[in-house]
């Protein structure tokens, strides 16, 4: 599960906070992912130029259909190691300060109950 809050040490290894994400439409409506993503993992590689990630989402407002998704979209957030307070340290990838991320494409998506949506 994806936490949000500040701590200053980690628990486990993997321990992160993440401050704020968000998903922004090609018209610059701003939807807070906050409270429906329940994974979100980042991936680095020497063989890629760019930092590429996935997010798992639970949506039962349809906040996504809504958004008219084109593949325009980009995905705002800033990432730290719990205890790091250097902005150099943290992954900006917020529209201000940093580089967001880009969507390319919504996977798996799956109808969990009436009126839940769970998708990548």
């Amino acid at each position: 599960m994806v936490k949000f809050f500040t701590k200053d040490s980690s628990d486990k290894a993997g321990d992160y906070n993440l401050s704020h994400i968000d998903l922004i439409n090609h018209r610059g409506q701003i939807i807070d992912l906050k409270f429906i993503v329940i994974e979100m993992n980042i991936y680095e590689s020497i063989y890629k130029n760019a930092v590429t990630g996935s997010i798992v989402i639970t949506d039962a407002k349809n906040q996504i259909g809504r958004l008219e998704i084109q593949g325009l979209e980009r995905i705002a957030f800033k990432l730290a190691t719990p205890g790091i307070t250097e902005a150099e340290d943290l992954l900006d990838a917020s529209v201000e300060t940093g580089e967001p991320f880009h969507v390319y494409k919504i996977t798996d998506r799956k109808q969990v109950n009436q009126g839940l949506l769970v998708y990548t």
